[in-house]
């Protein structure tokens, strides 16, 4: 069978979509299919990648994407990579038996391209999740009201839209949690029948070679007997990493470090919020990492302060680690995740939303650090690529 995985980002891109396009390429070569990854040619600082490459012994197909000169030309952006893409997919150089799409613009377009046999695994709803940040974000001057004006009304209007009929179009929708499936029903309840229910993978060889707690602490950097509080995500106001340093702030940290990994747009604001709760010797930024397992190695607590997350790879990651969590309850309005469905008292606590309450989640779990045990064999067990490569063909 010929399957065809895409997505808009691929590696050198990192992140939960870019591990899990990757991780289901594996399990379908596995079972003898050929796959081949679709994914547009924006690399890292706007450089282009090839048109056809291998990467990790997988055929990756790029289409151009619209990158403007001109500011004010990148409200057409969508509509622009909308065109390209389709066009792209109906001169691909083979028929694809199955297209399984990570994102709403390449889905949208294997649509209009013709394509058939299209599962969606669906990554957030927009009309939710994206409107929810947009007016979240509090613009100071005009110039910015105007800007945030454009962004409301031009791109999420018509990536509403796109998504849309891609829900109405796509054969199956493979949400990761109840709360997904819902807000899914609650912007397009006509595809009720096309939804399935399922969980992503762990790669079981995650964690291989690597050395004990006390040594990875010190290769990383920081004293073997330090307590280390970890996130690991893209710098973005939508990870809410600040609010993890505003409860880090009012809990004791002697003896312990606040250590974050990733890089992006709200780095240099999360520094400044350290330098204010004059943080700079306990808050380690670490930057962008190709290898975060020795990072989750290395962590005692591993903290996730998102209110939105399709499902929370990293929390899986955390816990096939060993390492226990701290998230918000998804059971509570304004959290958009699965982490009840992940997390129990055996792996970690779930806060109330407020920074408090956090705080209190992050003390607690220290204190009482000896009673969780997390049994990492269960983990990988029921979360299998091989179990959501097959769901997103058979159903």
């Amino acid at each position: 069978m010929k399957i065809l995985l895409t997505s808009y980002y691929y590696k050198p891109h990192v992140g939960g979509i870019e591990n899990s396009i990757f991780y289901l390429a594996q399990a379908y070569q596995q079972q003898g299919h050929e796959v081949v990854i679709a994914a547009s040619d924006a690399g890292l600082n706007n450089i282009r990648l090839p048109a056809d490459e291998m990467v990790d012994g997988f055929r990756v197909l790029r289409f151009r994407t619209y990158m403007p000169g001109m500011a004010a030309l990148k409200v057409f952006k969508y509509q622009a990579d909308v065109r390209s893409c389709t066009a792209f997919f109906k001169k691909l150089p083979f028929k694809p038996d199955v297209v399984i799409t990570r994102n709403h613009v390449t889905g949208y377009a294997a649509l209009k391209a013709g394509l058939k046999n299209i599962a969606y695994i669906i990554p957030g709803v927009v009309k939710i999740q994206d409107r929810e940040f947009a007016g979240s974000v509090a613009s100071s001057t005009i110039e910015k009201k105007l800007k945030d004006l454009v962004f409301r009304v031009v791109f999420l209007n018509y990536l509403e839209n796109v998504q849309f009929k891609l829900l109405k179009g796509c054969n199956r929708i493979l949400a990761f949690s109840k709360n997904m499936a819902n807000q899914v029903l609650s912007v397009a309840p006509m595809v009720a029948d096309k939804i399935i229910i399922t969980k992503p993978g762990i790669d079981a060889g995650y964690f291989d070679g690597m050395p004990d707690k006390p040594t990875a602490k010190q290769k990383v950097g920081i004293d073997k007997d330090t307590f280390v509080y970890l996130i690991l995500s893209r710098l973005v106001r939508q990870k809410s990493i600040d609010i993890a340093i505003k409860a880090f702030s009012r809990i004791d940290h002697n003896g312990a470090v606040f250590l974050i990994v990733g890089d992006g747009s709200e780095e240099q604001t999360l520094r400044l919020l350290v330098n204010e709760l004059d943080l700079t010797d306990k808050v380690i930024f670490a930057g962008r990492s190709n290898t975060p397992n020795i990072y989750y190695t290395a962590a005692d607590v591993y903290l996730l302060p998102s209110t939105h997350e399709t499902f929370g790879q990293t929390i899986l990651e955390a816990l096939y680690a060993g390492v226990p969590v701290v998230a918000f309850d998804s059971g509570q309005p304004g959290i958009v995740t699965a982490t009840s469905e992940i997390v129990d008292k055996h792996t970690g606590v779930l806060a109330k939303f407020t920074v408090d309450d956090y705080a209190a989640a992050m003390k607690a779990i220290r204190e009482r650090y000896a009673d969780f045990h997390i049994d990492k064999e269960a983990v990988a067990e029921k979360y299998s690529w091989l179990n959501l490569a097959k769901s997103c063909i058979d159903g």
